[in-house]
């Protein structure tokens, strides 16, 4: 008798495990189906639907941005293409944004395809939130408000709207990467330079590359 009870337990066992599998892989495939199905919705004739699978998809976030990404490229709907790829890029916009997060200080600066400086603990930069604060040791330099263009590629488009300190009511563009705790950006202000296209300068061309490293806590 006893023999047959620890059997039916050994069973027991094994079919409640199965069943957690089971009930895992159908909780990740109505994920996914969800996505797709809101996806869809965004092409519905009704603005309201668009609207709810809008709100929906940037609620869900990062798991639906691949999806995002292959309908903004293949989906036959303009529609549902125009409102992915815009989805899309509002959540890789928070993802970069939450990847700046905390305290940075100046590893080197260039210009001209000159190094102008190497580590400077004093030259600190605050990220909280979408803003960015610059200091020379207690001293303010610059606020801005940062704004994530694009974020698809390698290289992240990014802009300094300076709300504070020197040259208030500019806007700075520019380029940057990030490996783990080490940043690097590249860049110039409206007006003088557009956008540059890598992250390196080299003489007149009027930019300013800024490697940086991030702080611990």
């Amino acid at each position: 008798m006893r023999a047959y009870v620890v059997a039916w337990t050994v069973i027991g066992m094994l079919l409640t495990s199965q069943s957690g599998v089971l009930r895992g892989d159908s909780a990740r495939e109505t994920e996914a189906g969800r996505i797709t199905r809101l996806i869809q919705q965004l092409g519905d004739d009704a603005f309201e639907k668009r609207e709810a699978a809008s709100r929906e998809l940037e609620a869900i976030g990062e798991p639906a941005l691949a999806a995002l990404r292959k309908a903004a490229a293949a989906s036959d709907d303009i529609e549902i293409r125009v409102r992915a790829e815009r989805i899309a890029r509002g959540i890789s916009a928070k993802k970069e944004i939450a990847s700046l997060q905390g305290t940075w200080h100046s590893m080197s600066t260039e210009t001209d395809g000159v190094r102008q400086s190497g580590e400077n603990k004093a030259d600190r930069h605050f990220f909280s939130g979408d803003e960015w604060t610059c200091k020379d040791g207690e001293s303010i330099v610059q606020t801005a408000t940062v704004k994530i263009v694009e974020a698809s590629g390698e290289l992240v488009k990014i802009d300094f709207l300076i709300t504070d300190g020197s040259r208030k009511g500019e806007t700075w563009v520019g380029l940057y990467q990030r490996n783990g705790d080490e940043l690097k950006w590249c860049g110039g202000y409206v007006g003088e330079k557009g956008r540059p296209t890598t992250l390196a300068t080299k003489p007149g061309d009027g930019y300013f590359l800024r490697t940086l490293r991030r702080e611990k806590k």
